[in-house]
Formats: structure tokens, sequence, C-alpha cells
């Protein structure tokens, strides 16, 4: 086999690859609105990607929807899960809350 040929087929091969990394999307860098049980809306912006992402309030805080419906601000995670605050996202943050508290995830 030539080296044409076998640049070819590696070149082949990188095209062929490529876009399982391509397809990643960052998530909008626009603000957008979630609406809570009782009509309240926060503005929000998404943050990561397709694989990895959360939901920040304007000011840098994350939140996560509850059980009840409601989105809270993420005081922690603990075993992959959200520890929610029982304060809701359109109510004041709690005091010494951390921002941007993104979930570890787990190489599979």
């Amino acid at each position: 086999m030539g080296k044409p040929q076998l640049f070819f087929i590696v070149l082949l091969a990188l095209i062929i690859l490529a876009p399982a990394v391509a397809f990643g999307v960052p998530a909008s860098p626009d603000a957008m609105e979630v609406v809570q049980p009782d009509g309240a809306v926060v503005k929000v912006y998404q943050r990561g990607d397709e694989w990895n992402n959360w939901v920040e309030t304007l000011d840098g805080y994350t939140i996560e929807k509850g059980p009840d419906g409601y989105w809270r601000y993420v005081l922690g995670y603990e075993n992959g899960k959200p520890v929610l605050s029982p304060a809701k996202a359109d109510a004041a943050p709690p005091p010494g809350l951390q921002k941007s508290i993104k979930r570890i995830m787990r190489s599979r």
C-alpha cells in the first residue's frame, strides 16, 4: 500500500470519527424564563451542554425544579442528586449560598 492510499484511509477514518465529537453544542447564551406553579417568573440561563447541564439565575445561583414543581436553589449535591433549599428561586437566595454549583459527572 502506497503513501497516498494510507493517507486517504487515515483521512477517511478521521472524517468518520470526528462527528461524534463535533456534535457537542453549548447551551444558548440567551436568558429565558421559567414559571413557578404560583405564576411567579424567574429569569434564568441554561448552562453547560447536552451531556452536563444546569440552570442558573441571572445572578449566578444554581437552581433545579423540586418534586413540588417549584424551582429552588441548589445547596449542593449528594450522590449526584441535588439538595434543594426551602427557598424558592423567585425569592432571595439563602445567605452564604455558593454560586454556580455544578453536578460532578462521573465517567462511564
